[in-house]
């Protein structure tokens, strides 16, 4: 399967709202799925896509500290340059620190979905 290469709109917005409205357990399947999409989008843009030309790697945009790294905040502004047609290339500079957050909390929600049973 090929990595997305539009913009994963949908699923940077499910992805804001089911963190934010505190429904990870009940809206699991559709974090799941939208936290893989938006994760291969990342991969595309830090490291390429198989087979294509390689892409100019985006130079991150470092916080001062892992507190000062605000993942949502993120999210919800890439979506908003998206949504006006202002998205550009430098605005994916905090794909590698998203890509971390995703990885690492789609691990601990799947964690706690297996410890629930599975539950929804």
């Amino acid at each position: 399967m090929d990595y997305p290469v539009e913009f994963p709109l949908v699923e940077v917005k499910t992805i804001v709202t089911t963190v934010k409205d505190g429904q990870i357990k009940e809206k699991f399947a559709d974090l799941a799925h939208s936290a893989w999409v938006v994760q291969g989008y990342a991969q595309a843009n830090i490291i390429g896509i198989p087979g294509v030309e390689p892409v100019e790697p985006v130079t991150p945009v470092e916080p001062q500290s892992a507190e000062d790294f605000d993942p949502i905040g993120a999210l919800e502004a890439m979506a908003a340059a998206h949504e006006s047609g202002e998205l550009q290339a430098q605005d994916l500079s905090e794909w590698s620190f998203l890509l971390e957050w995703l990885i690492d909390n789609l691990v601990q929600w799947i964690k706690d979905w297996l410890s629930g049973g599975g539950e929804g």
